[in-house]
């Protein structure tokens, strides 16, 4: 699948990934803002013990351009489950993955199987999208997403600044 924009040379998307009970199958971004990639679940791979790995989260945040007021790229603060920031931090077992802002659980991603992940946590508010889920649901901008099937899309929910 091609994609309107550049992703990492080391991601490798789940063929299904279950989002708060939603299914996003053969997609990629599962948030963009303003068209880029703002969350990425990925496959991760062990090679010291030659077997995949615990889901590998890519997480961008907003940083202003130099000499512009008010434009902005997104920059990787979370890259194949290193943080680049002191206020993100991921805890890692052999299935599961959880992303912190400032001690407070954002995100909570399981394995399944080789080709299938589960969001099982996420609440995107304390880095300014409103955007929340538990095992059941998940609300974005106020609507409720539950029991879906989102296939063959790019990117789950894109996000845009207020005009």
């Amino acid at each position: 699948m091609t994609t309107p924009y550049k992703l990492p040379s080391d991601f490798i998307p789940f063929e299904e990934l279950i989002v708060c009970s939603n299914l996003f199958q053969n997609g990629i971004a599962v948030v963009g803002f303003e068209n880029q990639p703002f969350l990425l679940i990925g496959k991760g791979y062990n090679s010291s013990i030659n077997k995949s790995s615990n889901p590998q989260v890519w997480l961008s945040l907003p940083a202003t351009l130099a000499g512009s007021n008010d434009e902005f790229v997104l920059v990787y603060a979370i890259q194949q489950n290193k943080s680049s920031n002191p206020l993100l931090t991921i805890s890692e077992t052999e299935l599961s993955t959880t992303v912190k802002f400032n001690q407070t659980p954002i995100l909570e991603v399981h394995k399944v199987n080789d080709k299938k992940a589960e969001i099982t946590r996420m609440d995107l508010r304390p880095l300014g999208i409103n955007l929340q889920g538990e095992k059941y649901g998940l609300s974005i901008g106020g609507i409720h997403y539950s029991n879906n099937s989102f296939i063959g899309i790019h990117t789950l929910f894109n996000v845009q600044r207020p005009k």
